[in-house]
Formats: structure tokens, sequence, C-alpha cells
């Protein structure tokens, strides 16, 4: 058994399977974005094992307008810039459309993970994702609201 990790979207993993290319994939599929997921496996004929559910979070940098404030709702993001990454679709998944308002002129699509947290760092925009472990946390000094 050959493993290979590579960081291809959730869809991109199922293509892969589809075409041959791999026999198998795991991917973090985060509790809001998982019916479009589950959609598309059901389309594209595939088996999926849910190994563990994950909450999903709002990821903000320090340098972000709220993230000294106590409780702030998704309701407060609304005009803010959403990152995302290639392949998810968040602009277009209705579940994740319920959970924070997005405006679809700032939508911003980052393809390099280091871009993304050095943006999200300097306070320019959000993401979401999962809640990652509190040292994880810690140690990259971003903030997940919940």
């Amino acid at each position: 058994m050959e493993l290979s990790f590579n960081d291809h979207s959730d869809i991109e993993l199922f293509d892969r399977v589809l075409l041959g290319y791999s026999d198998m994939s795991l991917a973090w599929t985060i509790s809001a974005y998982d019916k479009s997921v589950a959609e598309q496996v059901k389309v594209k004929k595939l088996l999926r094992e849910k190994l563990c559910v994950i909450p999903a979070a709002i990821c903000i940098g320090p340098g972000h307008r709220l993230y000294t404030a106590e409780a702030p709702t998704p309701q407060d993001f609304a005009e803010d810039r959403l990152l995302d990454s290639p392949g998810r679709g968040i602009s277009g998944d209705g579940v994740l459309r319920a959970y924070v308002p997005i405006n679809q002129n700032k939508v911003l699509v980052c393809r390099n993970s280091a871009l993304k947290k050095e943006i999200l760092q300097k306070g320019q925009g959000y993401s979401i994702g999962h809640l990652p472990s509190r040292e994880v946390r810690e140690r990259e000094g971003l903030r997940y609201i919940p």
C-alpha cells in the first residue's frame, strides 16, 4: 500500500478516487459543510464512512476588529471578506450560508494555506473551518468562534 498526502479539496479527493488515481481518501469535512459533501458522494456513487463529527467554527486573526469581542455572532461577519479554499464552494452552500451571512462580492478563494493564514493574521477576513485542538489554536494565535 502506498500512502500520499495531498492538499486537495474534498471534491477533488472524491474525483481522484473516481478516476482511479487513488483507492481511497480521507477528508476533513466540517459539520456545517457535511450536507453538500454527502450530496456529492451520492451523485458520484462513492462509499463514505464518517469517522467523527467536527464542529464548525469561524476563524479570525489578532488584527480582526472582532478578535477581542466578548461574544461575536455570525451576523457580525456579514460585511467581512470570507476566505475560502478551492473546491469547497462555501459561498454557494446553503448550509453554510445559514451559518454565516455571506456577501458574494467579498469571497476570496486562497489556493495557498500559508497565504490564507497571513491574511487572517492581518485581520483582513475570516474563515470557516473545523475547530482545532487548544494546542493548535494557541500555536497559530488565531481565535476560533464555535
